[in-house]
């Protein structure tokens, strides 16, 4: 038993000497029945439940339905919540039955400890449901917020019948309470954060990792927004529901930037989600500053009692009255003029302080108030002035000069002044020839829109050269006839007129032949094949920006080393590549992924295309296939859970097909895997059903099997095969419309009864009902003890579901018995026992 701490000078540990609890300190003296519910309580407080539990029966056992015991334990069972738990309603009843037979001088303390220990408790459950939302889609938290807010209108209810208990009270007694309930299932802003974060965190794992499809990313983005959207409709105040929104609004703005930064540039909006958020936050502020304050409230108690006045206000202000009234004529007739000057002087001095402060007062509020942030007008950063650039005709003319000219001039001249560009003299040639070669060089160097004329004109220039060099007379006659336009050409002939005119001119005309030809060769082996390679980069780069990336790819591939053909290449093959994937051509994909090799991260894209193969290769209901497509790439996502989900869905077909014995066999290969063991079960009773053979060994086993699992109503099944050698039909056990009750030790036996139980050992109520009537109404088991305490279930049965079990739990109580009976919808009684606690 824990050490009990004296109430009264909290000093010393009680002592108990048989009849009663003694202080050795301050010798207070309490009745040794206390002692049970004390210890209780301190047990209670130090969250040791099951202890805390113990104790109280003890009490109720010994002392009946004690209400501040009933109230405690109450608090207890209410305590043991986990993540299923979606009603309190059961301990709200329990604490408003016991509230109601409180003894007036308990009832203020216990009426504050309701209030006080549910909204722990409340706010306990509200977290479990919480935590439950870290790894929830949008589906399931709108299903936990749902519960949510079906746990808070009912605390709300739970509050207005305290309110009620309260203005019964008031009613009934002197004594007055004021009380200020708490509002129930409110969500603390700190644990929404925690929670936040958990699913923030998976998100830039995800983005770090790159293993995850961008459609499954996009999801749990938005699904983090639903999360902040909804958590605070819990919060108490909208000021704090403005401050969660605008640091979760700036959450958005770092995944964005991640994004960019990751390979999931595609995901567009994640901004505007913070946007929204803001937007949402601004009016969660305005709200704020039409709430009152409540930081200022006068009552900070949960209850506060007002003890009863000796005088009616009435009264008061009589006395009150009476008593200036007096003093008022005491002073007219009994003053002297001393006394009147000094009080005079006083009055003086009191309305010069008072002027003074008068003074002060509007010379305060003369002062301006200073600046705050609220009184500076933020200018918006796109409001600025751009101003543009004034373009003169000197540059535009130096501008379209440049393009006219070819790359190395331009690098050259380009930061040359004007001036200096200006003053420096064209260069002339001196010889014909040499101005016919810068010609040709500028129809090299013409845009892309001339060149298939250029190419043309090149090869018309050949074909006349070959025809003249047929005879040298013809050239000849040619070229005289070709230079009567030239000026070097006439100056020539004047100094050479009496020279023969068939000897004119030839050594130079076959120079610029050579030169010619070499001119043509340059540009139908350079310049041409060049200005094709810039038209398929160009084109290349065109079809890529019309998300044609295979066409796109293939020019590239056969530029090779030009430019960044290389880069770009792989850039448009690996695009192509997750079109595919999105396109859910995961096998072509795949492939190409793998060509890709160590490009960006398409080992990774390779992986997550054969996941998807596997997936839809389960689908297609091919499971060794699948799961050996698994077994792969077993590191990856859920592979290793999916390889044993083929195994299952293997087994469920073999089930479907009749196969009972493989679908066990396939079963059994599982390990850890927690759907299986149902699957078995499920497989033994088909196979019972379909072989209904007592003499088949099989058959006997798995029915035994069955009734030890509690699987459907395999005891009715077993009756149905093997006869009513095993099932309970005496008058004591059974009623005669087939509803069957015992009481044992065990947790799953449902033919052995006993009459009388140790103690110290959990005891059960089993329940079968074989009557198809009473299948999917709501049945009540029930236990009531010697002593007055009694404790209810509710459920519900169906001819495959058609047993319950209800437990009794252990003592160190005995001699005492305990009445167990289920009863139907109208509360009549179909069945009862009675077992004797030793």
């Amino acid at each position: 038993m824990i050490k009990i701490i004296c109430p009264n000078c909290k000093d010393g540990y009680l002592e108990n000497n048989g009849e009663s609890l003694i202080c050795p300190k301050c010798e207070t003296h309490i009745n040794a029945s206390e002692e049970n519910l004390i210890s209780g309580i301190l047990y209670y407080n130090e969250c040791d439940y099951d202890k805390a539990n113990d104790c109280f029966m003890k009490y109720i056992v010994e002392n009946g339905a004690e209400p501040r015991a009933l109230f405690y334990k109450a608090l207890c069972d209410g305590s043991c919540i986990d993540e299923d738990t979606v009603s309190l309603s059961e301990t709200y009843n329990k604490l408003a039955d016991a509230l109601k037979t409180t003894s007036a001088q308990d009832f203020p303390h216990y009426l504050a400890l309701a209030n006080d220990e549910v909204e722990k408790l409340e706010k306990a459950v509200a977290q479990k449901h919480i935590y439950l939302l870290a790894d929830a889609d949008a589906e399931k938290i709108k299903k936990e917020v749902s519960c949510i807010i079906a746990l808070q209108n009912e605390a709300r209810a739970f509050r207005i019948k305290l309110n009620a208990l309260t203005n019964d009270f008031n009613d009934t007694s002197d004594t007055k309470l004021s009380v200020k309930f708490s509002e129930g299932f409110l969500v603390e802003p700190e644990i929404a954060t925690e929670v936040g974060e958990i699913k923030l965190q998976k998100i830039k794992e995800d983005i770090d990792s790159h293993t995850v499809f961008t459609g499954i990313l996009s999801t749990n983005i938005k699904n983090l927004e639903i999360y902040y959207r909804c958590i605070v409709m819990f919060f108490r105040k909208n000021r704090q529901k403005y401050e969660f929104l605008m640091a979760s609004a700036e959450k958005f703005t770092e995944l964005a930037k991640l994004l960019e930064k990751g390979q999931y540039n595609t995901i567009k909006g994640t901004s505007s989600i913070g946007e929204k958020l803001k937007a949402a936050g601004y009016e969660f502020f305005h709200e704020s500053l039409k709430d009152a304050d409540d930081d200022y409230a006068t009552q900070t108690e949960t209850v506060v009692i007002i003890k009863p006045e000796t005088e009616t206000e009435e009264q008061e202000e009589i006395a009150e009255m009476e008593d200036i009234s007096s003093t008022t004529d005491t002073v007219t007739q009994d003053s002297d003029i001393s006394n009147n000057e000094s009080a005079q002087t006083d009055i003086s001095s009191v309305s010069t302080e008072t002027d003074v402060n008068l003074q002060e007062n509007e010379n305060a509020d003369d002062t301006p108030a200073d600046i705050t942030e609220d009184h500076i007008i933020e200018i918006p950063a796109d409001a600025t002035q751009i101003v543009p650039e004034i373009i003169t005709d000197e540059e535009t003319a130096v501008d379209s000069s440049a393009k006219e000219l070819p790359e190395s001039a331009k690098e050259s001249n380009e930061y040359e002044p004007e001036s200096e560009q200006a003053e420096q003299p064209a260069q002339v040639t001196e010889e014909t020839n040499v101005v016919d070669l810068a010609s040709i060089a500028v129809v090299a160097d013409a845009s892309e829109g001339e060149e298939s004329e250029q190419i043309a004109e090149f090869d018309n220039t050949t074909e006349d050269i070959n025809d003249v060099a047929e005879t040298e007379e013809v050239f000849v006659n040619t070229v005289e006839v070709d230079s009567d336009n030239s000026e070097t050409n006439d100056e020539k002939e004047e100094e050479t007129t009496d020279k023969p005119k068939h000897k004119t001119h030839y050594p130079p005309f076959v120079a610029m032949i050579a030169v010619v030809c070499g001119i043509v060769a340059i540009v139908c082996g350079s310049v041409i094949p060049a200005k094709m390679k810039a038209k398929d980069y160009s084109e290349a780069a065109a079809l890529a920006k019309q998300g044609q990336y295979q066409e796109a790819a293939q020019v590239y591939l056969s530029l090779e080393d030009y430019e960044d053909s290389e880069n770009l290449y792989k850039e448009n093959y690996y695009n192509y590549a997750v079109l595919l994937e999105e396109a859910e051509n995961y096998a072509e994909a795949e492939k190409i992924f793998n060509e890709l090799g160590e490009y960006e991260d398409s080992m990774a894209k390779a992986t997550s295309c054969k996941y998807n193969i596997a997936i839809k290769t389960l689908d297609d209901g091919n499971f060794d296939d699948a799961k050996a497509l698994f077994e792969e790439i077993p590191e990856y996502a859920d592979s290793k859970d999916k390889a044993k989900e083929c195994v299952y869905e293997k087994a469920c077909a073999q089930i479907a097909d009749k196969k009972y014995e493989k679908a066990i066999e396939t079963l059994e290969s599982l390990e850890d895997y927690e759907p299986a063991a149902e699957k078995i079960l499920e497989a033994k009773y088909k196979y019972a059903e379909a072989n209904p053979d007592k003499d088949n060994k099989k058959t006997v086993a798995f029915i035994d099997e069955l009734i030890e699992a509690r699987y459907k109503d395999s005891v009715l099944l077993r009756k149905k095969i093997l006869g009513d050698n095993d099932v309970a039909t005496t008058e004591e056990e059974s009623n005669g419309n087939g509803t069957v009750s015992v009481i044992n030790y065990s947790a799953t036996n449902t033919k052995k009864n006993i009459s009388e139980a140790d103690k110290a050992k959990p005891i059960y109520f089993h329940i079968t009902v074989n009557d198809p009537k009473l299948y999917g109404k709501t049945l009540t088991a029930k236990f009531t003890t010697s002593v007055g305490y009694t404790e209810t279930k509710t459920f519900t049965l169906s001819e495959n579901d058609n047993t319950y079990h209800l437990l009794y739990p252990d003592t160190n109580i005995s001699n005492y018995t305990v009445e167990f009976s289920l009863l139907n919808s109208d509360g009549t009684v179909l069945i009862s026992q009675v077992v004797t606690i030793k």
